[in-house]
C-alpha cells in the first residue's frame, strides 16, 4: 500500500472495519520469554568477533539478561546492531510462515472433514 493509502484510513475507519470483519482475522503470536533468550543465544554463538561473542555470552548470563544484551549491543558496532535487527527480522518472518502453514493445513483438513 502506498503512503497515501495510510493517510486516507483513520483509527475510527480502522475498528468499523476490523468489528465487521473480524471473523476473518487471524492472530499471531510472537516469541514468549524463553524463546526470545533463545534467538539472544543463538546470535550470540554465531557472532564471528570473538569479543562480542563472549561479551553477549556472559551479558546473558547475568542478571536482566535482555537488557544486558541490548546494552552489549549498543555499545558494539552499528554493523552487529544491523546483523541483530535482520536475524531477529528474519526469524519474526519464519515464525509468522510457520503460522500461515499451520492455519492453512488446518483449514485444508476441515474441508475435507465438511
Amino acid at each position: 500500500m502506498d503512503s497515501e493509502h495510510w493517510e486516507i484510513l483513520e483509527d475510527d475507519f480502522m475498528e468499523e472495519e476490523i468489528d465487521s470483519s473480524s471473523d476473518n482475522l487471524v492472530e499471531f503470536h510472537g516469541f514468549d520469554t524463553n524463546e526470545s533468550y533463545d534467538l539472544m543465544a543463538d546470535f550470540a554463538e554465531h557472532v564471528e568477533d570473538e569479543k562480542l561473542k563472549q561479551e553477549l555470552q556472559e551479558a546473558l548470563n547475568r542478571k536482566k539478561p535482555f537488557r544486558n544484551f541490548k546494552k552489549c549491543l549498543e555499545s558494539s558496532s552499528g554493523a552487529f546492531r544491523d546483523e541483530w535487527f535482520s536475524y531477529i527480522q528474519y526469524r519474526h518472518e519464519l515464525l509468522v510462515r510457520e503460522q500461515i502453514e499451520r492455519l492453512m493445513a488446518e483449514d485444508t483438513a476441515g474441508i475435507g472433514e465438511r
